[in-house]
């Protein structure tokens, strides 16, 4: 069974896909909508990008779906089997309370905060959105944006969908080649196409420059051959004794640009 299956339904369980209505701008991805609740204490697979020198990040602790590891098949326990090397080592979070939204412009509105500006290029207007809901959502540990437009995937603050430069430039008035996505083969012929990103965020707990940068963090590494009994334990209690051990994602606490 993929561990998708096992997750809340409200939860994104792959990705959301292209977006290319020009009507639609960054951070105003998906359909408007109240939020979802869920209460989620498994452990979800996820990636992170160290950046040494973005204010955002440096506040929140900002994770994309690894919806390849979602996909993955299960067995019975905490994680899915230990990866056959120690180079294969995925990250995981666990959301524990969670809002799911579409994109920000939703978490404003739920939270009522009116001087959001979804397409201003000033980083403080989304600083000050998530410094709100972290002061006001107390009930909540985590939010969910399933269909969230960013800058980088959009021709200027526009969702849009072209076969060339010229193309773009001519249906987008504020198109810049920068902002383009180019699609992998599978993806289909056209070099740009935006898409939706499926984020997650920690609301509050995350200290860049420590470790465990978070304590809902974890990274699995395969030292031995243990049990699924084992290694459970070892995610649990943190015991390395098992032959199974857990760095806590130590390496996300780097200051240098890192994926991890």
């Amino acid at each position: 069974m993929p561990l998708a299956a096992l997750l809340p339904s409200a939860l994104p369980h792959r990705p959301a896909g292209r977006c290319s209505d020009p009507i639609i701008t960054i951070n105003r991805g998906g359909p408007r909508r109240p939020p979802t609740r869920a209460v989620v204490l498994d452990y979800v697979p996820v990636k992170h990008t160290v950046y040494s020198h973005d204010p955002l990040y440096e506040t929140h602790l900002w994770l994309y779906f690894d919806f390849a590891a979602l996909a993955s098949p299960r067995g019975s326990g905490t994680l899915p089997p230990a990866p056959a090397s120690a180079r294969a080592r995925p990250l995981w979070y666990r959301p524990n309370r969670t809002l799911i939204f579409s994109d920000a412009v939703d978490l404003a509105r739920h939270i009522g905060q009116r001087d959001y500006n979804p397409t201003s290029n000033d980083y403080r207007s989304k600083h000050q959105l998530m410094a709100a809901a972290s002061r006001v959502l107390v009930d909540a540990d985590t939010v969910v944006f399933t269909h969230h437009l960013d800058r980088a995937q959009a021709c200027g603050v526009r969702c849009c969908h072209a076969s060339s430069h010229a193309e773009a430039a001519r249906r987008y008035a504020d198109y810049k080649p920068r902002n383009a996505s180019t699609s992998r083969a599978s993806a289909g012929p056209l070099p740009f196409a935006s898409r939706y990103y499926s984020e997650l965020v920690a609301l509050r707990g995350f200290k860049p420059h420590t470790c465990p940068a978070h304590v809902a963090l974890r990274r699995e590494v395969r030292r031995a051959t243990p049990t699924v009994s084992e290694r459970i334990l070892a995610i649990v209690t943190g015991d390395s004794g098992t032959g199974a051990a857990i760095d806590r994602a130590c390496p996300c606490a780097r200051a240098s640009a890192d994926v991890c």
